[in-house]
């Protein structure tokens, strides 16, 4: 409602026709404006909260991460104890194989040494035997004992060796009646292999003629050289020294 004023006239007053129902009515501002609620000022304000969907998926992150490195820590302890194994191993195969090949060389050495000694021990007694049946004999029987000794020597050896008694030892000894007995005191292997051998005899000689009836003893030392023939040593050389 609105009036105007008319002076002397008076005053009019009038009203606005209401609004057609086809036409909206148009709020006004200053009332649809709502008033601030200042009421809830001091009300706390409650946290956000998380949707479910994305606090499941934080979850999965989180578990996959977890898997993730715990998987990463797994396939390090499994590579590192299969290395670990296969370092044990290959020191185990190590340790085996060098006692087997230590085992092997002292079995070889063990073998080799009893082989030495043995054919040391045969060298010695075959050479001891051979200088003493060279160098003994008996004037009745010079020239038999001295034949018989010439067959444990060698072949390039034994015609010196025939020579030698045949002219100066067997007519000596029958002129002279000698007898003599020659003894090996003691043998030293100078050199030894499996073919040959060198040793280092004391001999001891005790000899009696028909001007000394009474036996006369001396010493001397001989180097004797030994070659294998089969399964015999035969003496294939002797010098004094």
């Amino acid at each position: 409602m609105s009036s105007i004023d008319l002076g002397p006239l008076g005053r009019i007053t009038f009203s606005r026709n209401a609004p057609s129902s086809g036409e909206p009515e148009t709020a006004n501002p200053a009332q649809t404006e709502a008033a601030p609620d200042t009421g809830n000022a001091d009300r706390p304000v409650a946290p956000p909260i998380d949707d479910p969907g994305t606090q499941d998926d934080r979850a999965s992150n989180d578990h996959a991460q977890l898997d993730e490195n715990g998987g990463s820590k797994r396939r390090f302890a499994v590579a590192r104890s299969v290395s670990t194994r296969r370092v044990r191993l290959a020191t185990a195969t190590l340790i085996i194989v060098t006692a087997v090949a230590g085992a092997s060389v002292l079995a070889v050495s063990n073998h080799d040494r009893v082989q030495i000694h043995d054919s040391a021990e045969s060298v010695k007694a075959a050479v001891n035997h051979q200088v003493s049946a060279m160098l003994s004999y008996d004037h009745a029987t010079v020239d038999k004992q001295l034949v018989d000794a010439a067959t444990g020597l060698t072949p390039d050896f034994r015609p010196e060796y025939q020579k030698l008694i045949e002219q100066a030892v067997i007519p000596g000894a029958r002129e002279k009646q000698v007898n003599t007995q020659v003894t090996v005191a003691g043998t030293s292997v100078v050199s030894l292999d499996a073919n040959q051998a060198e040793l280092l005899l004391l001999l001891n000689q005790v000899t009696s003629t028909s001007a000394e009836p009474n036996p006369s003893t001396a010493g001397s030392r001989v180097i004797v050289s030994a070659v294998k023939s089969g399964d015999r040593w035969l003496v294939d050389g002797l010098r004094p020294v």
